[in-house]
Order: C-alpha cells, then sequence, then structure tokens
C-alpha cells in the first residue's frame, strides 16, 4: 500500500538542482501561460516540472496541463520535485506520488504536494536566496536545506537534524536517497566541496566555483553493500570547469568542460549530466570530455534540471528542462530527440527542477559508460533558439 503523507510526517527536499544566488538584479519579459507539451513528446510530456513563475508563485507542469499553485516563493529561489520510493522485490521503484519542496515568500521552508494541491508552511527558517533540495527515500522524502544559521540542516522520513556544518552563502545542498538511506552534498564555508550523511562526513578538498552547487546522485545496489560510499558527484570547480567524482570506486577527475559562472550542474541516476556551458548553450556529457551541445540558449545565471526515463523493457534515456535565454521554460526531451518551449514565463536566475513520476522510472546499477545509450538527438533541434 502506498505510504500516507502528512505535513506533520514529513520534512521536505533537489536537483535536483542548485540555486543561483541573489547578487542579480534585472527584468525578464515572459507571460505564463497554460501551453502544454506537443503530443509527440511522450515521455517529456509525463514528467514533471516544477519552476517558479514569473509572477514568483510556484508553478508545477505535469502531464495534465500547467498551474499555478498560489504560493509565493522568495526571490531568486529555486523549487526541488522528488518522487517517494518503494522497495519491492529488492529493487527500488518510484512510484507516482510527488512532493515539492521550495522557499516561501516568508523565507521559510514549505512543502506542495501536486497531488492534492495543498502546501504548507514547515516554519524552518531558510538563508535567503537558497533552496532546498528533496529526494524520494523508501515510503517518503529526506529534505537538505541551509537555514538562517547558514547551517546544513536535514529533515524528513530518514532523519530530521541540525549538521552544524557552515555552508557558503548563496549556495544550495543537493541530496539523493539509496533505500532509507540518503547522502549530501554541499559547498562548504571554506569554498570545498564536502559530503554527509549515514555514510559519513567528510572533505573531499575539491574548491568551488563562487556561488555554485553540486548535483549529488546514488547508484542503487552499487557499492551500497561493500561498505562504500554509492553516490556519484557533479560539480562546478574553482577552476570554472565540470568535475566529476563517482565515490562508489574512486573514479574522479576535471572533465575539463567550461562552464558558464554561477551555475550549477545536473545530473541523473545513470551517470548523465546537465550543465550550462560556458558558451550560454545547453551542454551534457557521460562524465567524460566529450560534451554534445544542444545549441539552446540558456539564460544567464540559471542551470537546467535532467531526470531518467526508463521502460519496463529496460531501455532508458533522460529530460531536461532549463530557462531559455527568452524566459521561457524549456523542455528538451532527450528519449525521442525533441526539445520545445513551453511558454510559461520564468522568475530572472531562477531554475526549474525536473522528475519522472512513474513506476517505469526503475532505479538499478546502469553501466556508467553507457549512460548515453537510450539518449537520441544528437542532431540540431526541432526549436532551436536564438
Amino acid at each position: 500500500m502506498e505510504a500516507t503523507h502528512s505535513k506533520h510526517r514529513f520534512g521536505g527536499l533537489a536537483g535536483r538542482i542548485a540555486a543561483i544566488m541573489g547578487l542579480f538584479a534585472g527584468l525578464v519579459t515572459g507571460i505564463v501561460g497554460t501551453a502544454t507539451s506537443p503530443a509527440r513528446a511522450a515521455s517529456g510530456a509525463s514528467i514533471t516540472v516544477a519552476f517558479q513563475a514569473n509572477t514568483n508563485h510556484l508553478w508545477i507542469r505535469n502531464a495534465a496541463g500547467s498551474f499555478d499553485t498560489g504560493y509565493p516563493m522568495a526571490p531568486y529561489t529555486s523549487p526541488s520535485i522528488a518522487t517517494e520510493i518503494y522497495s519491492d522485490f529488492g529493487l527500488s521503484l518510484s512510484r507516482s506520488h510527488q512532493l515539492v519542496a521550495f522557499q516561501g515568500s516568508d523565507y521559510n521552508l514549505w512543502y506542495y504536494d501536486p497531488t492534492s494541491y495543498y502546501g504548507w508552511d514547515t516554519f524552518r527558517p531558510m538563508a535567503p536566496h537558497t533552496s532546498p533540495s528533496i529526494a524520494g527515500v523508501e515510503w517518503g522524502y529526506e529534505v537538505a536545506y541551509q537555514d538562517n544559521s547558514n547551517f546544513l540542516e536535514v529533515t524528513g522520513d530518514a532523519a530530521d537534524y541540525n549538521t552544524w556544518l557552515g555552508m557558503a552563502p548563496y549556495t544550495s545542498p543537493s541530496i539523493d536517497g539509496v533505500h532509507t538511506s540518503f547522502e549530501v552534498a554541499f559547498q562548504a564555508n571554506t569554498g570545498k566541496l564536502w559530503l554527509t550523511g549515514p555514510f559519513g562526513t567528510y572533505n573531499t578538498g575539491l574548491g568551488m566555483g563562487q556561488f555554485t552547487s553540486p548535483s549529488i546522485e546514488g547508484v542503487i545496489g552499487g557499492c551500497q553493500a561493500c561498505g562504500k560510499n554509492p553516490f556519484w558527484v557533479y560539480f562546478q570547480a574553482n577552476t570554472g570547469k565540470l568535475h566529476f567524482d563517482d565515490f562508489s570506486t574512486g573514479r574522479a577527475g576535471t572533465i575539463g568542460l567550461g562552464m558558464a559562472p554561477f551555475t550549477s550542474p545536473s545530473m541523473n541516476y545513470i551517470g548523465f549530466g546537465a550543465f550550462q556551458a560556458n558558451t550560454g548553450y545547453l551542454e551534457d556529457t557521460c562524465g567524460s570530455p566529450t560534451a554534445h551541445n544542444r545549441w539552446l540558449g540558456m539564460m544567464q545565471y540559471t542551470s537546467p534540471s535532467v531526470t531518467s526515463w526508463n521502460s519496463p523493457a529496460g531501455s532508458y534515456g533522460a529530460v531536461e528542462a532549463f530557462q531559455a535565454n527568452t524566459s521561457y521554460l524549456y523542455i528538451v526531451d532527450l528519449t525521442n530527440g525533441y526539445s520545445y518551449n513551453t511558454w510559461l514565463g520564468m522568475a530572472p536566475y531562477t531554475s526549474p527542477s525536473i522528475a519522472s513520476p512513474s513506476e517505469q522510472d526503475i532505479r538499478g546499477p546502469v553501466p556508467y559508460p553507457d549512460c548515453y545509450a537510450g539518449v537520441s538527438g544528437f542532431g540540431p533541434p526541432d526549436e532551436p533558439l536564438p
């Protein structure tokens, strides 16, 4: 049976994706509409995207359409959405229930349930211009965020405590769950990448780009049984290059791909990473120096979000969401090679969060070098941006 959710039971998520600090100001045009995706993009139309609209309200776009939740968000912050996980026959499968975590206009951590159309205030104050990260764990959720004292806190079904680990200002943590456990990656107040969670707390010693945030993903069934940290991390190094670390095998190194300043990468659980290149275009990679340029212009100081789309037959691909340089929400469905404009206007310097909503999203140990196997559309997009 599906878990029962209430505002008293869980505490709140991430790129998953990294928030952009509010040191910049500007105007971005764009009218929020009610556009839905083309019917041709079957997998892309079925994912769920949460974003801050240019009205500063939390908006949801899913298979049913697009709608204004009516809940105002703090400026220069981004929401995070995740799908609940349950365990069945030794596999971790995502369910259709989802939850959004975001910083409300009162600067507290809030939750929104797209199924019940209900949101609530946790009364947990957050640091301004930072965003929470939410992840599905078995039968629930876990959230990481920077509190108003600049410490990392976690809350939810797996744990609820203040880590007393200081975070860099205007940065946000990233959390991911593996079964009933989780791990958090964040930029410490020393500028270094740190990891913390049930697998331990340690300083990687790796310098991060100023005002950037990491992205972490777990490898289900990977090295958890052998006592190793079964997580991968993408982040922008203090050299401005994309850096990758596979903590389950010890594989690490600078990929050498230049990133736009003050932006953060996003990755899915098969090791597929998306980022804004230093050219301003959306690019993606499988952790190698070779990247695929989508030739889609991104809004300055914003970051993409990527999720996986799997079928019961074992095929898989990726779907990306980002704020285009026109201020509209764009979706790239790499399963069939299509990209399209939703015509939904986003708030300046904010980034969307994307999640796959169904039990078809089977999370398992997919071979890392094959993460492009289910991805198509390397040619010019059907709707190029200026």
